[in-house]
């Protein structure tokens, strides 16, 4: 289902298509379900935007953790 994996911070990034656009899931390390947060882009030039927007919330959760 994946189209590509990135590591960014310990984190997982599985970045899919979903519909004519792209969707983001990120796991957090050792985590079984991703989390609640999730990028998504409509565009079907958008899969870099998508991946930008998760590695946006990794900062975010890390920030606050």
């Amino acid at each position: 289902m994946r189209d590509e994996t990135y590591l960014y911070r310990d984190y997982q990034i599985d970045v899919f298509r979903f519909g004519p656009g792209w969707r983001a899931w990120i796991y957090a390390p050792g985590a079984v379900l991703p989390l609640s947060e999730q990028p998504t882009n409509r565009w079907t030039n958008g899969k870099d935007q998508a991946v930008t927007q998760a590695m946006r919330i990794v900062d975010r959760y890390r920030r606050n953790a």
